[in-house]
């Protein structure tokens, strides 16, 4: 299974809804309003005009943007995708972590790349043992 993302190192993050915010000739990414936010990335004028004529660029930034929204997102999805996995197991099934494939722990594996192996009830219980 591949590993998770550590959401922990985002914890410090500038808290709030950032948005991008044009100040006079500069470009912002921030939290607020025009009037009144906390800068999180500043684009000068210079570079503020050459970032507004490239769509990518305009794309990045609406990405940067929604950083705290997709963190937040993908934290639920985390939580979610724990309490689905933890009904699964509760049924009996379990994930093979040979072949990735799910099996009902009563019968064995039955992944063909697994066929000749130990049993993999034995690696998952090595596993479960190591978390």
């Amino acid at each position: 299974m591949k590993e998770k993302i550590d959401l922990k190192q985002f914890e410090g993050i500038t808290k709030g809804k950032w948005s991008i915010i044009r100040n006079g000739s500069r470009i912002d990414i921030g939290v607020g309003t025009p009037d009144s936010y906390s800068p999180v990335i500043t684009f000068t004028e210079s570079l503020a005009d050459a970032v507004m004529k490239i769509e990518r660029d305009v794309a990045d930034m609406n990405a940067i943007a929604a950083v705290p929204e997709m963190i937040a997102e993908l934290k639920r999805m985390y939580q979610r995708e724990n309490e689905l996995l933890q009904s699964i197991g509760e049924w009996g099934m379990v994930i093979c972590p040979r072949s990735g494939q799910w099996f009902e722990w009563d019968y064995g594996c039955q992944s063909e790349s697994c066929v000749d192996e130990e049993d993999c009830r034995e690696l998952v219980e090595q596993q479960n043992a190591s978390e």
